[in-house]
C-alpha cells in the first residue's frame, strides 16, 4: 500500500511540474509574466503538497519547507550558506557540517534545483526558462502572434 502512495505521489508530483511547464509556456507566449487567472481556476488539486505534511516529524523536511517558502517570496537563487542563514541562523552557526547536510538535502530534494554560480531555486524556475528558451527557438512564421506582432 506505501509502495503504490509513494509512486502516486510520484505522478502527482511529475504532473504538477508538466503543468506549471505548460502554464509556463502560454503565459509566455501570450507576453504575460505569470498565468492568466482564467488558467489558474483549471487547477484541481492544490499545485504543491507541503514537504511537511509527507513527514512531520523530519527536522530536514521542515529546513525544506522553509527553503521553498524563502524562495517562493524572494524570487531569486540563493546559494545553501546564506539560504540557511536566512530561514535557520542557528542551524547555520553550528558550522560546515550543518551547511553541507542542509545542501545536500537541497541537492536530493525534487523541489529544488542548482545553478552553478547562482545557487538554488525552484525547479519550476528552470523549466519555465527552458519553455521560454524553446519558444524563442520556433522558426518565423511557425506561430503567429496576433497580439503586438512585430
Amino acid at each position: 500500500m506505501h509502495d503504490l502512495l509513494a509512486a502516486a505521489e510520484r505522478e502527482e508530483k511529475e504532473l504538477q511540474h508538466k503543468l506549471a511547464a505548460v502554464r509556463a509556456l502560454i503565459a509566455a507566449y501570450r507576453g504575460q509574466r505569470e498565468p492568466s487567472p482564467q488558467q489558474q481556476t483549471v487547477q484541481s488539486a492544490p499545485q504543491h503538497r507541503s514537504v511537511r505534511q509527507r513527514n512531520s516529524n523530519s527536522d530536514t523536511h521542515e529546513l525544506l519547507e522553509k527553503a521553498r517558502s524563502y524562495l517562493l517570496q524572494h524570487a531569486a537563487r540563493i546559494s545553501a550558506k546564506p539560504l540557511l542563514e536566512k530561514i535557520a541562523p542557528e542551524r547555520a552557526a553550528q558550522g560546515l557540517t550543518a551547511i553541507n547536510a542542509f545542501s545536500s538535502a537541497m541537492s536530493r530534494s525534487p523541489l529544488f534545483d542548482a545553478v552553478r554560480g547562482q545557487g538554488y531555486g525552484l525547479v519550476e524556475w528552470s523549466m519555465a526558462e527552458q519553455n521560454v528558451a524553446n519558444l524563442s527557438a520556433v522558426p518565423d512564421g511557425f506561430i503567429t502572434r496576433t497580439e503586438g506582432a512585430s
